[in-house]
């Protein structure tokens, strides 16, 4: 029976020292061959510019410029499940893609101009006004008072003539030889 015993128990250790050796071998198989894989997510931004726009404005004056929007970068925003094996990258596969578009800049451009005013005169050499002064020259008239006629602009003409005539004639003292013809008494 003791002999059985020992073959029962070489046969055990036998078993036992087998299996573990396979274990050992497997373990450094394992090891040696295998790789580490690992999966990530990445995100990728990318900006996206904005654009720029004038807008002709009749409000504002010429020349003079304001802003209507401010412009504002976009972005395109990519996600990618990233393989790697050993440190190196073996697959990529897009997830997602997010886009925000970008608000375009506009500026107002002004284009009034305000207008020229005007500056109205009379008319003194109009027709009826200059009538009236040539016939108050012709007619020698001294007296607005003898101005008359249907127009408005005949008898400012012709008052004018006689104003100016009349100033003339108060400057007017006469010839000094006129003068000696005076006596000391008063004539």
């Amino acid at each position: 029976m003791a002999s059985l015993k020992v073959g029962k128990l070489f046969h055990i250790a036998f078993a036992v020292a087998a299996a573990l050796s396979f274990i050992f071998i497997l373990s450094l198989t394992s090891c040696g061959t295998s790789s580490s894989q690992e999966e990530k997510m990445e995100t990728q931004r990318s900006p996206i510019p904005f654009g720029e726009l004038t807008e002709n404005n009749p409000a504002l004056a010429k020349g003079q410029s304001s802003i209507k929007t401010e412009g504002v970068m976009g972005y395109k925003e990519v996600t990618y499940k990233v393989t790697y094996k050993d440190g190196k990258e073996i697959n990529r596969e897009r997830v997602s893609e997010k886009i925000s578009p970008p608000v375009t800049k506009v500026t107002f451009i002004g284009t009034y101009v305000p207008p020229t005013p005007t500056v109205t005169t009379p008319d003194i050499s109009g027709s009826g006004h200059e009538a009236g002064y040539e016939w108050a020259a012709e007619n020698d008239i001294t007296e607005p008072s003898d101005c008359g006629g249907n127009s408005q602009s005949f008898i400012e003409g012709c008052e004018a003539y006689a104003e100016e005539n009349a100033q003339e004639n108060s400057n007017d003292y006469g010839d000094s030889s006129d003068w000696d013809s005076y006596s000391e008494d008063g004539y």
